[in-house]
């Protein structure tokens, strides 16, 4: 078994749509489909069966509970939406063509349109409809619009279905279905005459497209196939682009959006008219309406998809790897903070949105909630053409417990002083993540190039107050420790800064600690120094004594067996320094980008400048593991997890349990894996059923595969074993209403009484004795039977009613105290469903 680079995260949202119901949202996320659930917001399914960029969606006309997809490999692909699975292969198709999206479906007329890249070099698209032979393939396509471009808001098919309309630059190409005939017109006005066309939207029922252009204007285009310059009337609020247009599915309102993050609702008849969602979070650059109009899906720039009732109230929202879209004005980097990985949460920590920190679980593939830290709305630019400065976080670090968190925060237009704040924040278990301790404006006199922790062993974190290091572009580093600072009103810390070191004047390039915390390196230009952090005293001063003097940029301690070792690296070179003899145990000509430590093992990694990476152990120059083009595009940063590989990988490729991470340009996360093909190919499961992954759906899941008696079942939540108490106490707003599933549920929890046997004579079983015990009416389940008393008149009423019952429960003495068991904590719906008749 051989590692391959596997993309776990940060995948772009692509193309989206609603299931025929809008119980589902599906949507394109790099090479595969992910179904995610409209009720609960839970991801349901991960389509995979494309070998290049899923670009096109769409519902089957045929068979609504079928979905297809094309991509960038040229296949188009049906699939099983409710049990995540590709159809056979006679449904999977190869057009022999970069497809870019799926435009319209016709099932009577058995066409498909779609757009597709005809020159690669040139990067043309076209408009192209296949039409299915009687056969299963497709014809040989023909050309509707010969130019168009490769985004899908650009292209839309409407007008009763006649009319498709297609951008491009300032003019639209209009092509009619029944007429075979395709116009191409541009407005006159001097206004808008030269401004490019950013979104296309037909009208459903009427003759009438809807075109976004670039200084915030739509135009809405009537009588287009008259003769002589078609009618348009301008709607206008946006200030920028409009990114996005969207008729609701009967025509009455047009939805828009774009760079000033606002969903605008505009009533068709009456343009001064209009609704507003302010305040998104990000500009909004695609947007979706449910098939019966009472859903609203909005695409971010950030990479989340927002769901909206018909009120403009956020119901769900959908969150990948946040994405940083806007241009740094500071850095070069996406991520200018770097990883940090939290222990208590097992969480990764970089940039998200502007101004926040976001956390990504690893575990569950999924962002957990991205933390404030400038506390400033974002502000969209006065001009697509203008930057904009925000305050950004530029620096990051956790403690090794996971208990406080540091930050270094910049603002600077160039012109005023800039704003320099470095803050700490303290985890509070009360509300179950970080709240603001410390703030300390300019700690340096110029920015803060790095933040660090002093470890602390486990034996140790209760005896020392937790310590940091800044290292700023001033000359120097400061130490900052926790102090008490409580008086006669209040109990309250607060850190402060306890020493400045520098050395020579020298710039300071990269510091580190020991992992035992008892020295700290710090990299001044070519000179490599060791200090106590205590008493902040030099003790040794090393250099490379290399010819060309080149600076320092990296420095890590070894650990484990190489407690001893510390290595280097500058431009050219890696170094390897043995602190017990003070003398270079060995040195390597190469050039990399990124040096991290496993905290667990002894091994270390780097990437070199040909994106390749190398694993070492510091007490020798062999190479452990390499892994060639770990990415295609440049590598900002490299992380190492504990204990995050899964069990089949474990020591594979190199020793220990932890996972590495890298994140490149392109904002995606990656780690070595097993491939996932052939894994999958081994690991095929049967899917019970298509729920909602909660309590009340493990326990019937459970209940589903005793009475099928199917072996591979998957877990709808972990395990399906779900104990009464847990189910009872899961959150009432993590799980659908309990109208849909309450009857069902009792259901489940009944056992069907099966035929009466006849005795010789012909009378029933249940007749042979009419003194025979509601015991000895339940022996046809296998049960033993026990002597009876004689009925009495209420029990004789009793077992009546319960023969005349489909159902009979195990124990049918006293079923109410059975279910009263199961369900031990009282609620209101426990007592409605406690006095549900079942029939």
């Amino acid at each position: 078994m051989a590692l391959v680079p596997s993309l776990q995260a940060g995948s772009q949202f692509g193309k989206y749509i609603f299931s025929h119901d809008s119980k589902y949202i599906f949507c394109c996320c790099g090479e595969i489909i992910k179904v995610f659930n409209t009720t609960n917001g839970e991801l349901l399914h991960d389509l995979k069966g494309h070998s290049k960029v899923v670009t096109g969606l769409a519902i089957n006309p045929s068979n609504v509970l079928q979905m297809l997809s094309c991509g960038q490999d040229g296949l188009l692909i049906y699939w099983d939406y409710l049990d995540g699975v590709r159809l056979k292969a006679s449904n999977q198709h190869d057009l022999h063509l970069s497809l870019y999206g799926i435009v319209s479906i016709n099932a009577e007329k058995k066409f498909i349109m779609m757009l597709a890249q005809t020159s690669e070099h040139n990067k043309t698209f076209c408009l192209m409809l296949w039409k299915k032979k009687s056969g299963a393939e497709f014809s040989k396509p023909k050309m509707l619009i010969q130019h168009c471009d490769g985004a899908h808001q650009l292209v839309s098919f409407g007008c009763s279905k006649e009319i498709v309309a297609s951008g491009l630059k300032h003019e639209l190409s209009i092509h009619s279905m029944k007429n075979t005939s395709t116009k191409i017109v541009s407005d006159n006005d001097r206004f808008n005459k030269f401004k490019s066309i950013t979104c296309v939207a037909c009208h459903p029922t009427e003759y009438s497209i809807a075109t976004g252009l670039e200084n915030g204007k739509i135009l809405v285009w009537h009588n287009f196939y008259n003769e002589g310059q078609p009618l348009t009337s301008v709607m206008h609020w946006h200030a920028l682009s409009v990114l996005s247009l969207e008729f609701t599915p009967d025509g009455s309102n047009l939805l828009s959006g774009g760079h000033e993050c606002v969903l605008v609702r505009w009533q068709i008849g009456n343009h001064n008219q209009c609704d507003f969602k302010p305040r998104m979070g990000s500009p909004i650059n695609q947007i979706a309406i449910s098939p019966d109009g009472n859903f609203y899906a909005t695409k971010h720039n950030d990479n989340v998809i927002q769901l909206l009732d018909i009120d403009l109230k956020i119901q769900q929202v959908y969150r990948g790897l946040t994405h940083c879209n806007f241009s740094s004005m500071y850095s070069k980097s996406p991520i200018p903070s770097g990883l940090n990985y939290d222990p208590r949460s097992r969480t990764l920590v970089t940039n998200g949105l502007p101004g926040h920190l976001q956390f990504y679980s690893l575990v569950m593939n999924r962002q957990i909630f991205n933390l404030d830290i400038v506390g400033q709305n974002f502000v969209s630019a006065d001009s697509n053409d203008q930057n904009k400065y925000r305050t950004e976080v530029l620096c990051s670090a956790i403690s090794d417990d996971g208990e406080w968190l540091a930050t270094f925060e910049m603002w600077d237009d160039g012109f005023f002083s800039p704003d320099l704040r470095l803050k700490f924040w303290v985890y509070s278990p009360e509300v179950q993540t970080y709240s603001l301790n410390t703030t300390v404006e300019h700690p340096h006199d110029q920015k803060i190039i790095s933040l660090l922790f002093r470890p602390q062993p486990p034996s140790q974190q209760s005896k020392k107050n937790p310590m940091l290091i800044t290292v700023g572009a001033d000359f120097c580093y400061k130490m900052w420790a926790l102090v008490d600072d409580s008086d006669i009103y209040r109990s309250n810390t607060r850190w402060n800064c306890e020493s400045v070191g520098f050395y020579r004047g020298l710039d300071v390039g990269c510091a580190d600690f020991s992992v035992d915390g008892s020295t700290l390196a710090v990299g001044f230009k070519h000179l490599l120094t060791l200090w106590d952090p205590d008493s902040d005293v030099v003790r040794v001063t090393l250099s490379n004594a290399l010819a060309e003097r080149e600076d320092i940029l990296h420095l890590k301690f070894g650990s484990c067996k190489s407690l001893h070792h510390l290595v280097c690296a500058t431009k050219k070179s890696l170094i390897s320094w043995d602190l017990l003899t003070l003398t270079i145990l060995w040195k390597v000509d190469v050039e990399i980008s990124s040096l991290v430590r496993d905290p667990s093992t002894d091994i270390m990694a780097y990437i070199s400048n040909k994106k390749t990476l190398c694993f070492f152990r510091p007490s020798s120059a062999q190479l452990v593991y390499t892994q060639d083009n770990i990415s295609a595009s440049d590598i900002q940063d490299v992380i190492f997890v504990p204990d995050g590989r899964t069990k089949n990988i474990v020591d594979l490729g190199w020793p220990g349990s932890s996972q590495i991470y890298i994140y490149n340009s392109q904002q995606q996360l990656i780690t070595l894996d097993l491939d996932i093909q052939k894994h999958e190919n081994q690991n095929k499961i049967h899917i019970a059923q298509n729920l909602p992954e909660n309590s009340l759906k493990s326990m019937m899941a459970e209940k589903l595969v005793r009475d099928l008696h199917v072996e591979d079942i998957k877990e709808t939540m972990g395990s399906t074993k779900v104990g009464d108490d847990e189910f009872i106490a899961m959150l009432l707003h993590s799980n659908e209403p309990v109208l849909m599933h309450c009857e069902k549920y009792l259901s489940r929890l009944l056992v069907k009484k099966k035929q009466k046997r006849k005795i010789d004579g012909g009378t029933s079983l249940s007749d042979k004795d009419d003194s025979s015990s509601d015991e000895e009416s339940a022996s046809s389940s296998g049960s033993e039977t026990e002597p009876a008393n004689h009925d009495t008149p209420k029990k004789r009423i009793k077992k009546a009613k319960y023969e005349n019952t489909e159902y009979s429960y195990n124990q049918t003495p006293k079923p109410i105290h059975d279910m009263d068991k199961i369900l031990s904590k009282s609620s209101d719906w426990v007592k409605w469903c406690a006095s549900l008749s079942l029939k």
